[in-house]
């Protein structure tokens, strides 16, 4: 079974609001750093080909149901044989971590029946590649109100956000809600 609680002896989570590819980063770097199975990480970036994707339950969200339409979103997902928890640290469900199933449906509650202009697709990178691979000069954030995060941009030489983004169904790492639910669900004894 996961640890949900493994990073609470190193004090808080790296947050910046915003800046979700950043802070999924942060975490699989410091589980890394803190000698945790990085195999069972997973990065997960959330869209759709019209980048605009309809999340619940949202920090940033405006009326009741923490409703936000965003162009991407970012979580971790750390699996083990007998569970999943996601990281998601603009939730407002609790417990942080939260159980995969109990996430998924609070966060996407419509599933595969919501409207295709908003249905979202999963790409799903394992931690150790993101960490690898990941490089972003935050120039998608120039016209942003958001403060940048404390910590110096995550950068190799190559701004590569988008390629994380997109998502073509063709490719491998892409998942419908089904297909993620099916990759991450506990197994039915």
């Amino acid at each position: 079974m996961p640890d949900g609680s493994w990073w609470a002896g190193d004090g808080p989570l790296p947050y910046a609001a915003c800046y979700c590819e950043e802070n999924a980063w942060q975490l699989c770097a410091r589980a890394r750093r803190l000698g945790r199975d990085l195999p069972g990480f997973f990065v997960v970036f959330i869209s759709n080909p019209a980048r605009t994707v309809r999340l619940f339950k949202q920090r940033a969200g405006r009326d009741h149901m923490g409703h936000v339409i965003w162009d991407y979103h970012v979580v971790v997902i750390v699996q083990s044989a007998d569970r999943s928890i996601v990281y998601d640290q603009d939730t407002t469900m609790t417990p942080f971590p939260i159980d995969f199933e109990t996430y998924m449906t609070g966060t996407f509650p419509l599933g595969e029946s919501e409207h295709p202009r908003f249905r979202s697709m999963f790409r799903v990178v394992p931690a150790e590649r993101y960490l690898a691979d990941f490089s972003s000069d935050r120039s998608h954030m120039a016209t942003s109100d958001a403060s940048p995060p404390p910590w110096k941009p995550i950068w190799n030489g190559l701004m590569n956000l988008d390629t994380f983004i997109d998502m073509p169904s063709s490719d491998p790492e892409v998942h419908s809600f089904g297909q993620l639910m099916n990759r991450f669900s506990r197994a039915e004894s």
